[in-house]
């Protein structure tokens, strides 16, 4: 009896320890934005070596990207920004532009 109540013991804080680490690894993932940040980089590559005209605009993966020149506080940049509505999140960057 003592080895099935042990048996049902360990089953259960397995299962509780496997939906732990089921929760943590999905949240991690989903406020993952490496990929992200690696084709803001790209296009800022871009933009810096002139393959890039402005104002651009651009899908990636569930991604809205734009890439502007705006005036901020006096100073010109270029702001490239990506928004995902499904997750309601925003990713804003900005390059100085020399003047």
């Amino acid at each position: 009896m003592e080895t099935m109540v042990a048996t049902v013991l360990l089953v259960i804080v397995f299962m509780v320890a496997s939906l732990i680490m089921n929760s943590l690894l999905a949240a991690q993932s989903k406020n993952d934005v490496t990929g992200l940040d690696q084709q803001l980089k790209k296009l800022e590559y871009r933009y810096l070596n002139q393959r890039l005209p402005l104002p651009h605009a651009e899908t990636w993966k569930d991604w809205e990207i734009m890439v502007l020149e705006q005036d901020n506080n006096g100073r010109p940049m270029v702001q490239l920004s990506a928004k995902q509505d499904a997750l309601k999140k925003e990713v804003t960057t900005y390059i100085p532009l020399k003047q």
